[in-house]
């Protein structure tokens, strides 16, 4: 399994959830707690699965990020020129280069690079899984014990398992996968959260990498480079030259380790080499390297309303992903088959969609039916 197979894993497990909750006679305690010690199970699978998965993954981009700048390099004429750092799961191949990639990461700078970042990946996937599950059994747990209550003071009459099905999904899709919750007070389910420590831990290797080379050849100028168009955060370093040694007299300090800048952030560095460029060109550059000021946003109004209409594209991606989980909750073995295929049906907006919609409102409205007043 590798960390795009292992999110995947992380994506399904929810609607497994769901699955095993609907297939759960929540009147009888033994189902009840076999269906939790099942939940418990695929938690501590997931939380040793990233044992196995991400060290791996963050050396092979850490090589990664060696590789690119080594190419880079050698272009420029700088360095020993090595390249060819390819993987095979965790081997080099290539003549030669297994030793040479070993000496490379046996130097403590990359040492201490790979060892921090799978540190701090771990750290997070393990307390995010953490969470989700403490907030998945007490989702069921609490929601179990509130109908009890109900049933005890005869609120609930007939259909009493549906009703409490009904009653601990819902609280279970709308809490329970919950792995982290923002500064906003928005709450994270843990496929979300999972992917964006993975993507932004992953990038952060192959940058450190990259920038780790650069400074072995004592190369200490870059741009920063990245996915057009950007939002507000990165678009106010694109374009200039920076230093990363502070007291430049011509260019501005910028720590290369704050790249990724945030979440999911698509930012690169690439090398500024003083010897190829002409006084025409460094004179342009440290002028404009003069207006820099952080903070400030230097996107046109063309490319402003550019990243706002990505957004809201991945607003409509996001908000398709979280009804497709609850049509497949609802609808089983009726629901599309896959998140991909339920997006095309959706966007096609033909009549195989309308009816589909129309059984999926009558389902819900069945169960409503089903409710507590029988």
């Amino acid at each position: 399994m590798n960390e795009e197979q292992y999110l995947r894993v992380v994506r399904a497990l929810k609607l497994e959830v769901l699955d095993l909750l609907q297939n759960t006679n929540m009147m009888k305690p033994k189902e009840v707690n076999r269906t939790l010690v099942i939940i418990d199970n695929s938690f501590k699978r997931l939380n040793a699965d990233i044992e196995e998965i991400f060290p791996p993954a963050v050396l092979q981009e850490y090589v990664a990020g060696l590789e690119e700048a080594n190419a880079i390099l050698y272009e420029y004429n700088i360095g020993d020129g090595q390249v060819g750092y390819k993987f095979e799961g965790m081997t080099p191949v290539g003549k030669g280069q297994k030793n040479a990639l070993i000496a490379t990461l046996r130097n403590q700078v990359h040492f201490e690079a790979i060892a921090e970042i799978n540190e701090n990946t771990m750290m997070d996937l393990k307390s995010a899984i953490r969470t989700a599950h403490k907030n998945t059994e007490l989702s069921i747990v609490n929601t179990l014990t509130d109908v009890q209550r109900e049933l005890q003071s005869g609120l609930i009459r007939g259909r009493e398992n549906k009703y409490i099905q009904s009653r601990v999904m819902d609280v279970f899709n709308r809490e329970g996968f919950t792995s982290f919750i923002a500064r906003d007070g928005r709450q994270l389910p843990l496929d979300f959260y999972s992917q964006v420590v993975t993507r932004t831990n992953l990038k952060l290797a192959r940058t450190k990498g990259s920038v780790n080379r650069y400074k072995e050849n004592d190369v200490r100028l870059f741009k920063v480079s990245g996915n057009s168009p950007t939002c507000s955060i990165c678009a106010q370093f694109r374009g200039f030259v920076f230093s990363m040694d502070k007291g430049n007299p011509d260019f501005p300090y910028l720590d290369p380790n704050r790249i990724p800048f945030h979440p999911n952030c698509q930012c690169s560095v690439i090398p500024y080499v003083l010897k190829y460029k002409t006084s025409e060109e460094l004179d342009k550059d440290i002028e404009k390297a003069k207006r820099f000021k952080e903070g400030k946003d230097h996107r046109s109004n063309a490319e402003k309303r550019a990243y706002d209409n990505q957004q809201k594209l991945n607003a409509i991606k996001n908000q398709e992903k979280k009804q497709y989980a609850k049509i497949k909750s609802v609808m089983k073995e009726d629901a599309p088959k896959t998140l991909g295929a339920y997006r095309r049906m959706r966007r096609a907006k033909d009549k195989k969609y309308q009816m589909f919609m129309k059984d999926y409102y009558k389902t819900i409205n069945r169960l409503k039916r089903e409710g507590p007043w029988g």
